[in-house]
């Protein structure tokens, strides 16, 4: 889908709504090995997910933040028309994927020094370790996965994926039912289903690109990639990665403080956090729309239409962000009460609700995700990294002080704070970019 000309109502909604429902549908599998978990096993099992989070999140969030770093550079050659660059940018993502994938495999042989990092608590440990084991082999299916998708994203075509979000969500709970709740497996049961889920979407994706769209997986030899465009794309993926990684190791630091109070509470957020992940999922899509619309715009060499984009999607981002605001307050209870189960501890979902209430209240005042992907889609890589070096020294404060003094509200006020902060400094780096312009030669 092409946003380089005026503005149509329809192919906006076309574009955003499958994006949101397919992030959605991603979201729930975190969802459903949370309900899974809480309703088969305990929460010492709920306990384990938590602790682990951190040292996760810092997987997740360097392959996705190299990934849609690459898909924005993606962006920009789709909207300069040229086949060649296409083809030439996705050469070099492919060989960076098989390089990524190897890494993230590799850190299953080195699992004890990381849960030595993240704080894993002693009494989780031999339970934690097969559930990281199995998170970090399955890095490459992962990879592949996010690959297909920001290519894609690319070209703006957001509705297959919708759909095959719906059957990964489907699958995901097939598969932790039937190794959880039937086969009564461990908790790292959840990690293996999750993998496979991955798998799958990668292998419908490729089938998809390679039935409708096969011109998107033209290809060139290594040595005949253009070297600007081997510089751009790891310059793209280095700087989102750098905000994600800066952002995630943020996250590990907190829950490393978090990992110090009682098992009940680790549990309490760790219910939280997929209801959580559940209400950012579409703001976090009206981020990725912006670097989509942003790149195209900026490949194609129209820069005025970057700001009206950017207006119109901050608009929608402050509604949707109320309303989930209002949702979380009135209703968090109770569905995080369903999501654990009638015999789940009722300090555990407490702790739950104190997190998620207080999280939600900064919700609408998250735009620091809008402004990373439209400043990376700018060319402002220094800007980008810099709300994240924002969001780890927050992180840090609240380890040091916030959790320490206030327990676990403490860490969820953190979070909110971070995000209120870094839509701060978005703002005036966005008033910046506009005045300087778009990185020249991008």
């Amino acid at each position: 889908m092409d946003f380089t000309g005026a503005y149509r109502r329809r192919d906006f909604v076309r574009f955003l709504i499958p994006l949101i429902a397919a992030e959605l549908f991603q979201q729930i599998y975190g969802l459903i090995n949370t309900a899974v978990v809480s309703r088969t096993l305990n929460y010492t099992a709920l306990a384990v997910i938590g602790s682990c989070s951190g040292l996760l999140g810092v997987r997740e969030n360097i392959l996705t933040g190299m990934f849609y770093g690459f898909g924005i550079y993606l962006c920009a050659a789709v909207g300069s028309g040229d086949p060649r660059r296409l083809s030439a940018a996705f050469s070099a993502c492919l060989r960076y994927t098989f390089l990524l994938s190897a890494l993230g495999a590799a850190a299953a042989f080195g699992i004890h020094p990381l849960m030595d990092l993240g704080r894993i608590p002693q009494d989780l440990r031999d339970d934690a370790a097969l559930y990281l084991i199995i998170s970090f082999a399955g890095s490459g299916a992962a990879a592949v996965r996010l690959l297909l998708l920001v290519l894609l994203q690319a070209v703006g075509d957001t509705v297959f994926f919708s759909l095959l979000a719906s059957l990964g969500a489907v699958t995901n709970t097939v598969l932790v039912v039937v190794l959880i709740g039937v086969l009564k497996g461990s908790v790292a049961c959840s990690s293996l289903a999750a993998v496979l889920t991955d798998l799958l979407l990668a292998l419908f994706l490729f089938w998809y690109i390679r039935s409708k769209k096969p011109e998107l997986f033209r290809t060139m030899p290594w040595r005949k990639v253009p070297e600007n465009i081997r510089h751009q794309l790891l310059e793209n993926g280095f700087a989102k990665t750098a905000y994600f990684f800066l952002g995630a190791l943020g996250a590990m630091i907190l829950q490393r403080g978090i990992n110090t109070l009682p098992a009940r509470l680790i549990a309490g957020q760790a219910l939280a956090l997929p209801l959580q992940g559940i209400l950012l999922a579409p703001l976090g899509e009206l981020g990725t729309a912006s670097g989509v619309m942003t790149g195209q715009n900026v490949g194609a060499g129209k820069y005025r239409n970057v700001l009206t984009c950017h207006r119109r999607l901050t608009r929608i981002f402050l509604i949707l962000g109320l309303a989930e605001t209002i949702l979380a307050w009135l209703a968090g209870r109770t569905l995080l009460a369903h999501i654990a189960g009638s015999s789940a501890d009722l300090l555990v979902i407490e702790a739950a609700f104190s997190w998620l209430r207080i999280t939600a209240l900064f919700l609408p005042v998250s735009l620091g995700i809008l402004y990373r992907n439209t400043l990376q889609a700018m060319g402002r890589y220094p800007f980008v990294i810099a709300l994240g070096v924002t969001e780890l020294l927050i992180c840090m404060l609240t380890a040091w002080l916030l959790i320490p003094s206030l327990g676990l509200a403490g860490g969820a006020l953190g979070v909110g704070l971070s995000w209120g902060i870094q839509a701060v400094l978005g703002t005036v780096l966005f008033s910046v970019s506009l005045k300087g312009g778009c990185k020249d030669g991008y």
